[in-house]
């Protein structure tokens, strides 16, 4: 019995054993090491913000990889430094892809033309894994719709992934608002 209670405090002092029925959030565990991040991984080394993990991610992107993960990793260790309680551009998402390219579409381009529109306005909601999960017109100056080409930026809105907004070191939902604007001279 005595054996049991050294072995326990032994445990509960590395934080390995808890006392209530919620298991304590542990060390970052990764699935196959630095070099094959996936998505979630990336996102907690970021939370963990440590030494370590910062080096982790560089370790990473040093074998240059491609994708979603590649992207995120590089943003987030661009924004490494900056203070979450005091810098806003992390307090909202940011995507990490290009620009939709809606614009290089003919039909959207007459559209664009025949509205001439000045400024259209667009909510995405991004949830705290980086995923849009709805999006909309929020506000057209002057108020008639260009379909086409909202139609375009919404549903690649949606398909986008991005940097989750952050509170303080932990990734939260978030919105992110963005503005096409023409001027006709």
């Amino acid at each position: 019995m005595r054996c049991s209670v050294r072995l326990f405090l032994l445990l509960f002092s590395l934080g390995i054993a808890a006392t209530d029925s919620h298991p304590r959030a542990g060390p970052t565990q990764l699935s196959r090491g630095c070099l094959h991040l996936q998505w979630q991984e990336v996102l907690r080394l970021a939370e963990k913000h440590t030494e370590g993990a910062r080096k982790c991610l560089e370790r990473f992107l040093a074998k240059k990889p491609v994708g979603d993960e590649a992207a995120l990793a590089a943003v987030l260790l661009e924004e490494w430094e900056m203070d979450p309680q005091k810098d806003i551009n992390l307090r909202d998402p940011r995507p990490l892809g290009p620009d939709s390219g809606c614009y290089s579409n003919p039909e959207v381009k007459a559209a664009i033309e025949m509205a001439r529109p000045y400024m259209i306005v667009f909510e995405v909601w991004v949830n705290e894994a980086g995923q849009a999960t709805q999006a909309r017109v929020l506000r057209r100056i002057p108020p008639k719709p260009v379909e086409l080409f909202e139609q375009c930026e919404i549903a690649f809105a949606l398909s986008g992934k991005y940097r989750p907004a952050r509170k303080n070191m932990h990734f939260v939902s978030g919105k992110y608002l963005f503005a096409s604007r023409w001027d006709y001279w």
